[in-house]
């Protein structure tokens, strides 16, 4: 038999031997890839199960740890440029040794980061130093072989590139733009151009212009300026800010050279101040650290203006009463500003102001002859040259030969010194009619209204004289002629009127006609027409107040009041100018005076009024107004509470004007609050009246109203009063329902007659019993309610199976009223037991057959009927007046049925 054969398989180790023939290369700056081959299987010694590769940055000294599957492993986001060292070991139940280390330095890449730190220093306006410091190490990614630097002209865009072509970090810029604006920027290089720092911003010095302002042009704005304009130098001539310019000119005529600034950086400018119709040569440089060089140059003359100098040498001689000769030598040459073209001449009288006359000579004349001049008068004489104006002028004087005056004396006036005296004036006659000296002067005066002429002759003194005696408000013309060799021509007429003067007589025919009660009619009669003495302007009419009829009329006016006639929209009845109306009639003027005073005496008298002042008065009438009808209630009216049925109404007479009349009766009138209207009349000896039978505490309107021979006169306001208080009537509807066997709700309204303010109720009840054929009775008590506090109250502590008798009396401030009485009897106790309630918490119901319930209401009525007469007996006298109550009676068939009976008493009112 053979053995049997045992077959198994030992435990695995871990691998006795590292993977083989390990590998690795860059596949870029940022990616490695790593392979190798297994290890030999007799170093396996199991399963494999992967590989462990263990990864060091050599620079940073950080290490990773890889578990894969695969014989390689691509690695990703190395750093560019720096060292790596790998390990690989194989895992079956566990790891392996590793393997040997096998190195890589991943190739270059550009920089990740611009250079940092940059300075710049300005040397001058067109060069410059540029300084920074390398990227960190970590963003250099290989070796840097040199740098780029970049500028950009911001105005123009234009770029410009510099390789420093090593690693140095400096750089020396020249040849750039004064005053432009670079954007720097530095960018690293090592297998190429790493990104570009962020752009430094500087701008270069400013220098001088390196060229002229161009387009110089001038324009001549008058003959002392000139407009000089022109555009900067090109952008890229300006080298900086231009902060002025600088203009050179140069004048023809005297040889002189002036320097002048423009303001600020403006391109154009006015130059003032300048000779008229003079030669200017202008060049223009632009400044900024200094002046450009200047510009091409421009040539102009000012305009013409009028002569600085008048014409030289001027004489004039007067060659007759009617002309003058003027010689003149030209301007001087530096004051003719241009070409004189001709010569004004103008002639002027000193006599005579508004006397003009103007002559223009050619410009190469220099003498003149000047005619038709006014005799005997002082001319002046100017002269001045003209070339596209006026220039100033030369005077001289010179005075024609005397003549004959032909003219009238001037401005008469006629001033009134009072109503028959005048003021006479004049002035001269004009000058240019005088011919020579005033030696006097003739004045006549004619009457219009009367044959009066006069004739005064003045030669000394001032012009004027006084006329006396003549007639008030009349008219006379006046005229008055200059004297000289003879009289000359008299002035034209003036006519003037004498001013006014008072009236000096009164109206006549006063009459007063009485219209109404209130109004009258006043007419009168115009004095004669010959003291008027002026223009009528109206009527004054004066009417007093004396006092009351038959009550004793006062000397002194109680009122007076003031009509003025004619009133708007009337008119006189006469002409009021006594000149248009002297040869007509008068009429009789009349006028209506309304809102006068009943039953009053009046006087009235009439004036009369022009411009100067007001007549005399004239004759007064007096007059009685009839009576009217009151036109005022009663005065002073109160009332006065006595008593809770009773006032008092007290009152005085209308006021005097309201009475218009003799008071014969007061009319009352009382009204409730219901509008029942009451009348009383009281005779007018009688203040005061006493009302009774009134309303306990209500409240009346009173009014009043006086009564006279005319009629009745308006009520007063009304006076409100209301009567005292009172006790009040009893409360009536009163109820009681049982609470339970010791407690009862008692509920009730307000009186119907409170006859005040009720202050509180009060509860006033006791009980009895028929207890084995005796009575038993409980103490009266007490419970007192707040009228506020509603109309209903629970009493506590009453006996089970007791009849008690309530009595609630209601309270004023005067005391009780009258009480309202309820017998009720309070459910026994062993009946109250028996009681079940409901689930609802309701007060339980009797439960019986209609049978029951019937026999169990006679025997109520019974028991309470003996009852009652037996209280009746102990109490007062009542009047008794049954009621029966059943509450839920005739309930459904299950519902349980519960009954209160009440008796309610009344007392007799």
């Amino acid at each position: 038999m053979l053995p049997q054969q045992l077959t198994f398989r030992t435990l695995q180790p871990v691998p006795s031997g590292p993977p083989q023939e390990i590998e690795v290369n860059a596949l870029s700056s940022r990616t490695a890839l790593l392979m190798w081959q297994p290890t030999n299987n007799d170093q396996l010694n199991g399963v494999l199960t992967g590989y462990v590769i263990n990864v060091t940055e050599i620079e940073i000294g950080n290490q990773n740890q890889i578990v894969t599957q695969g014989a390689q492993y691509t690695f990703h986001n190395l750093n560019p440029f720096y060292h790596y060292s790998f390990l690989v070991a194989a895992v079956t139940v566990g790891q392996g040794p590793f393997s040997a280390i096998f190195s890589l330095q991943m190739p270059q890449d550009v920089p990740t980061a611009p250079p940092v730190s940059i300075e710049v220093t300005l040397f001058n306006s067109s060069a410059l130093s540029i300084g920074w410091r390398p990227p960190s190490a970590g963003q250099q990614n290989g070796i840097i072989e040199g740098y780029t630097v970049r500028l950009v002209e911001v105005i123009t865009g234009n770029e410009r590139v510099i390789d420093t072509g090593g690693p140095h970090t400096e750089v020396f810029v020249t040849s750039l733009h004064p005053h432009y604006v670079y954007e720097l920027s530095v960018a690293a290089q090592t297998v190429g151009v790493g990104p570009y720092s962020s752009p430094t911003v500087i701008q270069m010095d400013e220098d001088i212009p390196s060229g002229p302002p161009t387009n110089v042009t001038a324009t001549s704005l008058s003959s002392t300026s000139i407009k000089l304009t022109w555009m900067p130098p090109p952008l890229h001539n300006q080298n900086g800010i231009i902060r002025e310019y600088i203009i050179h000119y140069y004048v023809s005529e005297t040889r002189e050279s002036v320097v002048k600034q423009s303001p600020d950086n403006y391109t154009s400018t006015i130059i003032t101040d300048l000779h008229p119709y003079y030669t200017y040569s202008f060049e223009v440089a632009a400044v900024t650290v200094g002046a450009g060089p200047l510009s091409t140059e421009f040539t102009i003359r000012t305009l013409e203006s009028e002569p600085t100098g008048a014409p030289q040498a001027v004489e004039s001689v007067a060659v007759s009463s009617s002309s003058v000769r003027l010689t003149w030598n030209p301007p001087l040459p530096e004051e003719q500003n241009g070409m004189i073209r001709s010569y004004h001449i103008n002639v002027t009288s000193v006599d005579d102001k508004n006397l003009m006359e103007f002559f223009e000579t050619d410009g190469l004349n220099t003498i003149f002859i000047i005619n038709s001049l006014h005799p005997y008068y002082l001319y002046t004489i100017t002269i001045a040259a003209f070339t596209v104006d006026l220039g100033p002028h030369a005077t001289v004087q010179e005075r024609t030969h005397p003549e004959i005056p032909s003219g009238a004396p001037m401005n008469l006036t006629v001033v009134a010194l009072n109503s028959s005296t005048t003021q006479v004036s004049w002035d001269p006659p004009l000058s240019e009619t005088q011919n020579g000296p005033i030696s006097g002067y003739v004045v006549q005066i004619s009457g219009i209204n009367t044959d009066e002429d006069f004739e005064i002759q003045s030669y000394e003194g001032p012009n004027t004289f006084t006329v006396s005696n003549l007639h008030p408000f009349y008219a006379y013309a006046y005229t008055i002629a200059a004297i000289g060799t003879g009289i000359g021509p008299y002035s034209t007429a003036l006519v003037f009127q004498m001013p006014e003067e008072v009236c000096t007589a009164v109206v006549r025919n006063v009459t007063v006609d009485v219209l109404s009660a209130t109004s009258v009619a006043v007419s009168w009669l115009p004095p004669y027409v010959q003291s008027w003495n002026g223009v009528i302007t109206s009527y004054t009419i004066i009417y007093e107040l004396l006092g009351k009829v038959n009550g004793g009329s006062s000397t002194q006016p109680i009122q007076t009041d003031t009509l003025v006639y004619p009133q708007p929209g009337m008119m006189f009845n006469n002409d009021p100018d006594p000149r248009a109306s002297a040869q007509l009639p008068l009429q009789f003027e009349s006028v209506k005076i309304g809102l006068l005073e009943e039953f009053y005496v009046y006087q009235f008298s009439v004036y009369l009024e022009n411009s100067v002042g007001i007549s005399d008065a004239s004759q007064s009438i007096g007059i009685e107004m009839p009576p009217a009808a009151p036109s005022g209630p009663p005065s002073s009216v109160t009332a006065l509470a006595l008593s809770s049925t009773s006032i008092l109404v007290t009152w005085d007479n209308p006021d005097d004007f309201d009475a218009n009349g003799i008071i014969t009766a007061f009319e009352i009138i009382l009204k409730d609050s219901s509008n029942h209207l009451r009348n009383f009349t009281q005779p007018p000896s009688a203040f005061s009246f006493h009302l009774e039978g009134l309303n306990k505490y209500a409240e009346y309107r009173v009014e009043l109203s006086a009564q006279n021979s005319e009629g009745r006169g308006p009520f007063s306001n009304p006076v409100f009063i209301n009567t005292l208080e009172d006790v009040p009537s009893a409360p009536v509807d009163i109820g009681v329902e049982s609470v339970n066997s010791t407690a009862v709700a008692i509920k009730w309204s307000p009186p119907l007659s409170p006859n005040g303010i009720l202050l509180f109720y009060k509860i006033t009840y006791d009980g009895y019993k028929i207890s084995e054929g005796n009575d038993v009775n409980t103490p009266e008590n007490e419970h007192s309610v707040p009228a506020t506090g509603g109309n209903s109250a629970v009493l506590f502590g009453l006996q089970s199976g007791f009849t008690y008798s309530f009595e609630v009396r209601a309270n004023t401030s005067v005391g009780f009223g009258d009480g309202s009485q309820v017998t009720f009897q309070v459910a026994d106790a062993e009946v109250d037991k028996s009681e079940t309630g409901n689930e609802d918490g309701s007060t339980p119901a009797i439960t019986a057959t209609a049978i029951v319930a019937g026999l169990a209401f006679l025997v109520l009525i019974v028991l309470v009927t003996a009852l009652l007469w037996r209280r009746i007996k102990r109490k007062h006298k009542f009047k008794l007046r049954t009621g029966l109550h059943f509450d839920n009676l005739g309930a459904k068939a299950g519902d349980e049925a519960e009954g209160n009976l009440y008796m309610t008493l009344y007392r007799k009112p």
